[in-house]
């Protein structure tokens, strides 16, 4: 007798909508993957950022973070967060196995691509201007470069320069 119900609902369009619904709801609660939207990327990245800038002492006059799986198209933006933050010159590199591609934000008065010219022993390509720059380079070379980045900024005398507030109008 349950056999034959069991038929009929099987045979049945509704039934076999609602039996597929069922797979796939099992199927998405079981899976490892979760989908998180950009924004949630974005705070992700941001967050293990600044664990790592805590972790780190925050004593220098940039910020250079690597992150493995960081998101590529999140990490400027990040970048320019960290900046804001902190008023230093940040570069994050996510690490996709040897290879690393970043993205920086400056500070008025630090020119970040002629930084990068000058670290270009360190880094496979770049690009970018004074303010905004993206670059690749070989995960192996990545304390290199960062160390020879901040060698730069101490030489320019980063830490002495002030940021500007501008006000509109009193």
């Amino acid at each position: 007798k349950s056999s034959k119900l069991f038929v009929i609902l099987f045979t049945s369009s509704i039934f076999i909508n609602f039996f597929w619904i069922y797979i796939l709801c099992l199927t998405t609660l079981n899976s490892s993957t979760v989908y998180l939207t950009g924004q949630e990327i974005e705070r992700k990245i941001f967050n293990e950022a600044l664990e790592k800038i805590q972790n780190e002492g925050n004593k220098s006059n940039t910020i250079v973070l690597a992150g493995e799986n960081w998101h590529h198209g999140v990490i400027g933006i990040v970048s320019s967060k960290i900046t804001e933050m902190f008023f230093k010159p940040s570069i994050l590199i996510c690490i996709e196995g040897e290879n690393g591609k970043g993205s920086g934000r400056s500070i008025p008065g630090f020119d970040l691509h002629d930084a990068l010219t000058r670290c270009k022993d360190s880094l496979e390509k770049f690009g970018g201007h004074e303010m905004a720059v993206g670059l690749t380079l070989k995960s192996d070379k990545f304390e290199e470069f960062k160390n020879k980045f901040e060698e730069i900024a101490i030489e320019e005398k980063t830490s002495e320069i002030v940021p500007i507030i501008n006000v509109d109008g009193i």
